[in-house]
């Protein structure tokens, strides 16, 4: 399988809509990855719905498969702690 990989930075409303032209323009994305990032984690829904029915997706959070997106690939964050607790034997 060859795969080439293309990076692009979405840290504002105007960064998300160049990166998504850009992707469908000058490389013919077939598939996107959104790493875990806090700008874009509070952008789930904005992100699901402008994928819908584009680019099969995979994502860091749940909530974004949760939203429309293909799938998770990350831990669902509200599990961190007890397991910290259960790991180290103190609570957090």
């Amino acid at each position: 399988m060859k795969l080439t990989l293309h990076a692009f930075e979405a840290n504002s409303p105007t960064a998300i809509d160049a990166a998504f032209g850009k992707m469908a323009s000058d490389h013919d994305a077939q598939a996107l990855m959104i790493l875990a990032d806090s700008y874009l984690n509070n952008r789930v829904k904005e992100l699901a719905d402008l994928l819908k029915n584009r680019l099969p997706a995979i994502y860091g959070f749940r909530e974004f498969a949760d939203a429309g997106g293909l799938l998770s690939y990350g831990f669902e964050p509200q599990l961190a702690q007890p397991a910290c607790s259960f790991i180290c034997g103190q609570d957090f």
